[in-house]
């Protein structure tokens, strides 16, 4: 009997060990013995207190965490994702107390094969916060510290909030790390950043270089891509002293605000970052991987450097893979600076369609485009492919050039806005031209003299080549002095 009791006693107690099972099938946990057994299992989870891990919890299994307005912490690294599916939901923090790592490290597959091996949701009102929000890095061989150098079949989808803080050594946080060591060009990882979501990088503000940590690690970076990856930013906002470095890997941009606060510096890195204060960097790393940056819209500020920037601070110029397309965008670089800088434009793939500058970028436009100032805010849009009919200016329709354009079949193409082609003037007395016309109601007037028109043939090529389509221009006309 003392035996029987015994064993009912010892049942009682494992089983006091063990998570709840809610009603509706969620399983309960109450600290970080509870959540790791949970976690070892596939499952729905939800958090009951604030729990402390002491150790890092390894997950491979496919579970959804509602944090249910808790907290999470460790002094690093609470989780390691490697071969799991992970999504946060509910309203909640996981944190490093001591920042050096990651709330969660995603880590990749050796196997080419792997094609969803690792990923990690972060819904809408959730934090993590750490040196970096998320380490992205590749495997290491069994029974070794060496990187397989590849990281298969990883997917983030981020909708929430990553915060990157500087850590004891003054090493400026990153809001994403993709480690450079990962240099797979197949089935990478890839990162999707949502409308929601808020990427935020902090730097010491009072740490000065040494000679272990220089001026450029001592910045924070929003995302900091250095190995191998694809990043769609379809919104959010990402902060830090830089905003985004790309040193290898994809990066489209299709909504957004990337801003860059720090001060302007480059230097080469073999293991970091090289340029401070763009909203978005390029420089490519030692490894030598191709890089395409494809921007169609969003809003790139940098206070104090170029809001995009290019350069190959490895001196690695023969070997660059770089490809930049600028659509569309907003584009606002500090007065000293500019919107735009490619120092290796002469080696570079690139080409610029679209946009709005707040300095001209016409040295960069692709051919056929053109910049127009209206009030130092310069637009990139496609030239006229308008016909070559000419008008005729004579003493009869000088002073009705708009009349003498319709009578000579012009046209345009479609979709954009073009006054005039090329205007004849012949046979008519004075030394002055003048076009006058409204563009959005603000009026204009150019001015083009001669010593002498008197009884001569001169051809007055006039185009608004690159004017965006929808704008209004009006009120065209000729006149002659």
């Amino acid at each position: 009997m003392k035996k029987f009791i015994a064993l009912l006693a010892a049942m009682a107690m494992c089983l006091s060990m063990l998570p709840a099972y809610a009603d509706d099938g969620w399983t309960e946990v109450d600290d970080a013995t509870e959540l790791a057994a949970a976690l070892s299992q596939n499952g729905n989870i939800r958090v009951m207190n604030n729990i402390t891990l002491s150790n890092t919890i390894i997950i491979d299994k496919t579970v959804t965490i509602d944090l249910n307005d808790h907290t999470i912490s460790a002094a690093n690294r609470p989780f390691w994702i490697e071969g799991g599916h992970v999504t946060l939901t509910g309203t909640g923090i996981v944190t490093e107390t001591t920042p050096y790592y990651a709330p969660f490290t995603v880590v990749g597959s050796a196997n080419e094969e792997d094609t969803d091996y690792s990923y990690l949701n972060v819904g809408e009102n959730i934090t993590l916060s750490g040196w970096g929000g998320v380490f992205v890095q590749a495997p290491t061989k069994p029974g070794t510290s060496e990187s397989t150098q590849t990281a298969y079949g990883v997917k983030l989808d981020i909708y929430g909030t990553l915060e990157g803080h500087y850590d004891a050594t003054n090493w400026g946080g990153k809001g994403i790390n993709i480690n450079g060591s990962i240099t797979n060009t197949v089935n990478y990882p890839v990162i999707n950043i949502y409308e929601s979501a808020n990427i935020t990088a902090y730097s010491n503000e009072n740490a000065q270089p040494s000679d272990d940590v220089t001026e450029a690690v001592i910045a924070a970076i929003g995302i900091y891509a250095a190995g191998y990856a694809e990043c769609n930013i379809y919104g959010g906002n990402i902060t830090g002293d830089t905003g985004i470095e790309m040193r290898a890997g994809r990066m489209n941009i299709y909504n957004g605000s990337i801003s860059g606060v720090g001060n302007f510096y480059t230097e080469p890195n073999g293991s970091g970052q090289t340029i401070i204060s763009p909203a978005v960097a390029i420089s490519q790393h030692t490894t030598n991987l191709p890089i395409e940056v494809h921007i169609l819209d969003g809003c790139l500020t940098s206070e104090n450097g170029y809001a995009l920037y290019e350069e190959d601070l490895q001196n690695d110029i023969e070997q660059d893979k770089i490809i930049i397309n600028v659509s569309g965008g907003e584009f606002n670089g500090s007065a000293n600076y500019g919107a735009v800088k490619f120092e290796d434009s002469s080696t570079i793939n690139y080409s610029i369609t679209g946009g709005t500058y707040n300095t001209d970028v016409g040295e960069y436009v692709s051919e056929n485009y053109g910049t127009l100032n209206v009030d130092g805010s310069y637009t990139v849009a496609e030239k006229a492919n308008a016909s070559t009919n000419t008008v005729t200016i004579n003493e009869t329709n000088k002073n009705d050039i708009e009349t003498a354009m319709d009578n000579s079949g012009f046209t345009a193409a479609d979709g954009t806005t073009y006054q005039l082609d090329t205007a004849e003037v012949s046979g008519v007395t004075g030394n002055t031209i003048f076009v006058d016309y409204k563009f959005n109601e603000i009026p204009y007037t150019l001015k083009f003299e001669s010593a002498n028109l008197d009884n001569v043939n001169v051809k007055l090529g006039i185009v608004l080549y690159n004017i965006p389509s929808g704008t209004d221009v009006s009120e065209p006309s000729v006149y002659i002095q």
